[in-house]
């Protein structure tokens, strides 16, 4: 074939033998796959850190979500207390106000 004969030119010319270009081109071949594995084994390590920061940043929106919830839930219950305490004082001043007419009454 063409690239037989294109190896065999170029490992003449640079003065390497034909057994010794053997060994070459197998290493060459195993260095390619080894290569290659890496690469696979990087690109499955980033697809991997790319769906646990997807996982991050949902886990993030949902806290964030609960955060809201639980800081609006308190802000209600604040009011709502606040709401019973002004229905407290309103109820003791209105008592307050019977007590002293009852008082001027007498």
């Amino acid at each position: 074939s063409k690239d037989q004969e294109a190896l065999n030119k170029l490992t003449t010319r640079s003065g390497v033998k034909p057994e010794e270009r053997d060994e070459l081109v197998n290493r060459l071949k195993s260095n390619l796959q080894e290569e290659r594995k890496a690469v696979e084994k990087e690109r499955k390590n980033r697809d991997k850190l790319r769906s646990d920061l997807r996982v991050n940043r949902i886990s993030q929106l949902t806290l964030g979500g609960a955060l809201a919830a639980f800081i609006f839930d308190r802000q209600g219950n604040i009011r709502a207390r606040n709401r019973a305490a002004e229905e407290e004082e309103k109820l003791r001043l209105s008592r307050e106000i019977e007590a002293n007419r009852t008082l001027l009454e007498r």
